[in-house]
């Protein structure tokens, strides 16, 4: 007679392997046989039936996490992927209905946090490898946030492999209608402009190659007439000359040698300023044009003037002073 041991009487084991085997009851409900199953199949019906209990909506109340996978191996511990027949809108959701982080990506070592690759099995430029869709009025659909004095750089886009090629693109964006409005080469860095750019700001153009190098702005047209600056004011400035092009050279002690082209209503003027602080410039018009014509030094711009009288009598010369002086370029003193 075989002697019975209970189940919890056995020796201990401390690990699982494929072909060990487990003791189940088939069918307790109905007619229960006791049955053998290897641990290899058990694993492949314990996740078949998971999926099944999972299906619909599955609610928890957790003080910790509730699942914690440590992989210290060469595989991944989750890999998941579509097959031929996959139409569903996704293949994992996620859907934060309360206050608090949906996913969080925390990297504590080296290697990337999350990384996504686009293949080169893509067919076409209408799948990318992230899509982020903005579908709401206040909030920004993505934020980036330096939390850190001293903190390394937020957002990094760059050609890190081979050599890019002339026309290759770095970024680009683009407004209602998908219109293309500027973008970025990866083959020169070179940024493109193509809608109009509302600057509210200083803008700073600096060469960093190396001393005495100029920072250069280089105007590229596709024909001689759209390689220009325009320079608009949208509204009436308050004051005369208030619209200006201004050049400030630093003086090495705080103040600057101001100079500037400025505009009235009917004015171009070609100004200068004693040594100062910006704010505090002393403005004196050496040039003035106008459709009138020209005036030097402060003096009302006048066309081209035209001296008469005779050389003999000295009435030349008094017509060349007269038109000198009305250009503003002496002062007739003479009798």
């Amino acid at each position: 007679m075989t002697t019975s041991t209970r189940i919890t009487a056995l020796p201990a084991a401390t690990a699982v392997t494929a072909d060990d085997l487990f003791v189940i009851v088939d069918d307790p409900a109905g007619t229960p046989v006791s049955k053998k199953i290897a641990a290899s199949a058990a694993a492949i019906s314990m996740a078949q039936l998971a999926s099944t209990v999972l299906q619909g909506t599955t609610n928890i109340n957790q003080a910790s996490e509730y699942l914690t996978i440590v992989n210290s191996g060469p595989a991944s511990s989750v890999h998941l992927t579509s097959a031929s027949g996959f139409s569903a809108t996704y293949i994992i959701g996620i859907g934060k209905d309360v206050a608090g982080v949906g996913l969080q990506c925390s990297n504590k070592a080296d290697g990337a946090g999350a990384v996504f690759t686009q293949t080169s099995t893509v067919p076409n430029n209408l799948s990318p490898a992230l899509f982020v869709a903005q579908q709401n009025t206040v909030a920004p659909a993505a934020f980036f946030h330096q939390q850190v004095a001293g903190a390394a750089l937020a957002l990094e886009v760059g050609v890190t492999v081979g050599t890019a090629t002339v026309g290759q693109k770095m970024m680009r964006w683009f407004t209602l209608g998908n219109h293309l409005s500027g973008d970025v080469s990866a083959y020169d860095g070179t940024l493109r402009w193509i809608d109009p750019v509302l600057l509210e700001t200083t803008v700073t153009l600096q060469n960093q190659t190396g001393a005495g190098s100029p920072a250069i702005l280089t105007l590229v047209g596709s024909t001689a007439a759209s390689a220009q600056v325009i320079i608009e004011m949208s509204a009436q400035p308050s004051a005369e000359h208030e619209g200006s092009l201004r050049f400030f050279r630093p003086t090495g002690g705080g103040t600057y040698y101001p100079s500037r082209i400025a505009t009235s209503t009917t004015v171009l003027a070609f100004q200068t300023s004693a040594v100062a602080a910006k704010g505090s410039e002393s403005w004196n018009t050496q040039l003035s044009i106008s459709a009138s014509g020209l005036g030097f030094y402060a003096t009302t711009p006048s066309g081209k003037p035209t001296v008469t009288g005779s050389r003999g009598a000295n009435t030349a010369l008094a017509s060349l002073l007269t038109a000198l002086s009305t250009l503003g370029l002496l002062t007739d003193s003479s009798s």
